[in-house]
């Protein structure tokens, strides 16, 4: 198993207090955290970090560009194998939440608690099909 200093998390939310946390959240844990406001940041982010990047967590309703299912749906395109962490307030939407069914990533809603999170994203980096 790789240890978590050496993963790199693409953090995407439009909310600066959520991106603030949970970067801060995963940095104390040894993760790497790439963070961008929106989707086009993110996506130059990982151009420039290339294979680097082993998990995308992401705001699924985010302006005014792409929204996180969108963004996912780009970058495996681009790296299918990367693992994606979808988190939402919006759980009550069924418009947001076949978005993410459709996608088959993992889910997080919000509010969420540091230990939530940590648990998740553990979660999605030790899959065996992700790389090591």
């Amino acid at each position: 198993m790789v240890s978590a200093e050496m993963k790199t998390i693409l953090l995407v939310d439009d909310e600066d207090s959520i991106r603030n946390l949970a970067s801060i959240v995963l940095e104390a844990q040894g993760y790497r955290v790439l963070k961008a406001q929106h989707s086009d940041e993110a996506l130059l982010l990982l151009d420039a970090c290339k294979d680097q990047v082993h998990l995308l967590l992401t705001d699924v309703k985010m302006d005014p560009f792409l929204s996180g299912c969108e963004l996912a749906k780009c970058i495996r395109l681009m790296r299918p194998d990367i693992g994606v962490l979808y988190i939402s307030g919006f759980t009550n939407n069924p418009m947001v939440m076949q978005e993410v069914e459709e996608t088959r990533a993992a889910f997080l809603a919000k509010p969420f608690s540091p230990a939530e999170l940590l648990e998740k994203v553990r979660a999605l980096l030790v899959d065996s099909r992700l790389p090591a």
